[in-house]
């Protein structure tokens, strides 16, 4: 009993945990280990969502602005953007897939006709999207 009571201070010193399972018994010791609360804080939540390889705003605008000016609609097109707004959906990201569809129908604008309709589609297929994951809300422009 005294070895096991010396055990027992021992590991309560050294800010283990101490668990004693009865006086006859000796003393299990358990360290809990967790990691860094830096190294816990660095990982976000969800992943970042990617538009074609790029993250964060300032890339995927670049990106949308380029496709806009420079390509011609395509629905495989439509569909990657409307993959990353879900996407961004379903990381509690709503407020930058409201953004990215302003941007992008903004964009689309500019263009006129070669685009219209791909904002369109977006916009009414991601209001699917939002019924589906949120019911009875929309997405407002």
């Amino acid at each position: 009993a005294a070895a096991a009571a010396a055990a027992r201070n021992d590991a309560e010193e050294d800010g283990d945990d101490v668990i004693v399972l009865d006086d006859s018994q000796p003393v299990v010791v358990v360290a809990v280990v967790q990691p860094p609360r830096a190294a816990v804080d660095r990982v976000p939540a969800h992943p970042q969502p990617r538009l074609m390889g790029r993250c964060g705003q300032q890339q995927v605008r670049r990106l949308l602005q380029f496709w806009v000016e420079q390509c011609e609609p395509t629905v495989e097109a439509a569909q990657t953007i409307l993959r990353y707004l879900e996407a961004l959906l379903r990381a509690k990201q709503a407020d930058v897939a409201a953004d990215t569809l302003r941007l992008l129908c903004r964009l689309c604008l500019q263009r006129s006709d070669v685009w219209e309709d791909a904002c369109v589609y977006v916009y009414q297929e991601i209001q699917d999207v939002i019924n589906r994951l949120y019911p009875g809300c929309t997405m407002l422009l």
